[in-house]
């Protein structure tokens, strides 16, 4: 029988007994953290003259802002090679770093999946190394990099369509602006649910099957219509656990953050009066900034490996066990007796 609470309490064991799956969790978990990602740059007291902010800034006001790219990029290296070379190895190693944390977010989804389809089909004493797992990923990159290429482009053109009546609505306030807003809502929000399924479902088979690229799309669309509303009961599960388990961090890191705080304050002005040194403050909040950073990549990477277990507790079921019944249809099944 395909019951939810048997997926879901098996997952939350295999997550947390099988710990070397954090590691395929942590990278994994890049891929919805990359769109989120954003940088802030604050005046600094180092020299600009030699230093790589100062290069960017000088590189992009000479050469892009100002047009003419090509031409200007080539005057700038002869006028100032050392700002220009500069930049160009910054942006080199941006991209390289960009590059490399990709390979290794793709190969890791892909690793995970294929590590978590082995616990659950061979059972608890089923031991997997990171090693295998990251043959797994290399195996299938390029397929599984494709599939998450498509499922992001396309959810962000929905939710692009779906959010120009907002953007017009910011000018003037117009009823039918409102209505266009809800029917775009209406039609794309499941559009981009369909896709996020299709692409889960695709991966699954790539990575677990063996499929071609293509006869991994057409499976994952057959498997998707056949069991649609299973898709959709277990995404509403995962979304409030993910809600619940955001929540309950939160909470954590307020608890945790005010005694820090108030100790390190404590501390400081002990050190301050004893010693009449007044920097242990902000090297201590400096600390427990790369501590909640550690505590928040393994919180995230506890959350991608439950979730990619789950979903591939689901695959596993609906594909060997050929299929199951959705709770609303045996809560229907109930009623009708």
């Amino acid at each position: 029988m395909f019951l939810y609470r048997d997926i879901f309490k098996k997952s939350f064991f295999i997550t947390w007994k099988h710990k070397q799956l954090w590691f395929f969790g942590i990278f994994a978990a890049l891929l919805s953290g990359f769109n989120q990602c954003s940088m802030s740059m604050k005046s600094m007291s180092e020299d600009w003259n030699s230093s790589i902010f100062s290069a960017t800034s000088f590189f992009y006001s000479k050469v892009i802002a100002t047009g003419s790219f090509w031409a200007k990029l080539a005057s700038v290296f002869q006028r100032d090679p050392v700002h220009a070379l500069i930049f160009t190895a910054f942006m080199l190693v941006l991209l390289a770093i960009f590059l490399f944390l990709l390979w290794l977010a793709v190969i890791s989804q892909a690793g995970l999946i294929n590590n978590g389809a082995r616990i659950l089909v061979g059972g608890k004493n089923e031991t997997n190394t990171i090693g295998g797992g990251l043959k797994a990923g290399m195996k299938n990159f390029w397929p599984v990099l494709t599939f998450d290429i498509i499922a992001a482009g396309l959810i962000s053109f929905f939710s692009i369509l779906v959010g120009l009546p907002l953007i017009f609505l910011t000018i003037q306030a117009d009823f039918s602006l409102y209505l266009l807003y809800v029917l775009l809502f209406v039609l794309f929000i499941p559009l981009a649910l369909i896709v996020s399924f299709l692409a889960k479902y695709a991966i699954c088979f790539v990575v677990l099957k063996g499929e071609r690229f293509v006869d991994a799309f057409v499976e994952a669309y057959r498997l998707f219509e056949k069991n649609w509303l299973i898709s959709i009961e277990v995404a509403l599960i995962v979304f409030m656990i993910e809600f619940i388990f955001i929540v309950a961090i939160g909470l954590l890191f307020l608890i945790l953050a005010i005694p820090y705080i108030f100790l390190a304050k404590a501390l400081s002005l002990a050190i301050i009066m004893v010693l009449g040194i007044n920097s242990f403050f902000p090297w201590a909040i400096i600390v427990g900034l790369i501590l909640a950073i550690i505590l928040l990549a393994l919180c995230g990477a506890v959350l991608t490996v439950f979730k990619t277990v789950v979903w591939t507790d689901v695959f596993v079921r609906l594909v060997d066990k050929k299929g199951g019944l959705s709770k609303i249809v045996r809560l229907a099944a109930r009623l009708r007796k």
